[in-house]
């Protein structure tokens, strides 16, 4: 954000998508700023999304929080106030300094591993109260991706690590697979990922139940 122009960005784990452009026009700056008001209300849920960064080296930054804040009060948006404490102000310009500054790099690190821990949550219950829509280890894993049945594939980045290179290469074929029938690939790091260490570094949510591999008769 500078003055007369503003863009908003959305950033996720894998990619970072351009939203709108909004510029200065010759009504002032109230009309921009209620031009980004808008823009951000299309984009950004603050009851979904954990964070968001207003940057610029300019005090508009500072002006722009104060009025979102304000209009937020004003039409009793709940989301916005109740969430003020994660609208962050970082003194940069450029996206990718952005994205490499302290406070957001530690912001988006922390984030990911509450998403992590979350995901890692529900398959841990669901192997207490729903066992045939959760599988572990690399048998009954490959067996439900063979089904069509992986949902969210929960993998340790150590297993991708794997000193045989024929192995690592079986994995990420199959986290592409799962990706292109629209599941979900979760990576873990050796803090979030210790449990699922504990359970072989591979497992899965499934679409639907499935009986165990040692079940069947082939």
């Amino acid at each position: 954000m500078k003055e007369g122009l503003a863009q908003v960005f959305l950033v996720g784990q894998s990619a970072t998508i351009q939203g709108d452009k909004i510029t200065k026009s010759n009504s002032g700056s109230k009309r921009f700023f209620e031009n980004i008001f808008v823009s951000f209300r299309k984009h950004i849920d603050m009851d979904i999304i954990p964070y968001v960064v207003i940057a610029s080296c300019e005090s508009i930054k500072n002006e722009f929080r104060v009025y979102l804040l304000l209009e937020a009060q004003r039409s009793k948006i709940k989301s916005i106030e109740n969430n003020k404490s994660r609208i962050l102000l970082v003194n940069k310009n450029n996206v990718k300094e952005i994205l490499h500054d302290k406070i957001v790099m530690s912001m988006m690190k922390d984030t990911k591993s509450a998403m992590d821990t979350k995901v890692l949550d529900e398959f841990m219950n669901l192997v207490s109260t729903n066992s045939k829509r959760a599988c572990y280890g690399t048998k009954d894993v490959e067996y439900a991706h063979e089904l069509m049945a992986v949902e969210t594939l929960l993998i340790t980045k150590e297993i991708l690590k794997n000193e045989d290179n024929k192995v690592t290469q079986k994995y990420l074929v199959m986290e592409k697979s799962i990706k292109k029938a629209g599941g979900t690939v979760v990576q873990f790091n050796q803090d979030v990922g210790q449990r699922l260490a504990e359970l072989t570094g591979i497992a899965a949510i499934l679409r639907f139940p499935l009986p165990d591999v040692d079940e069947l008769i082939l």
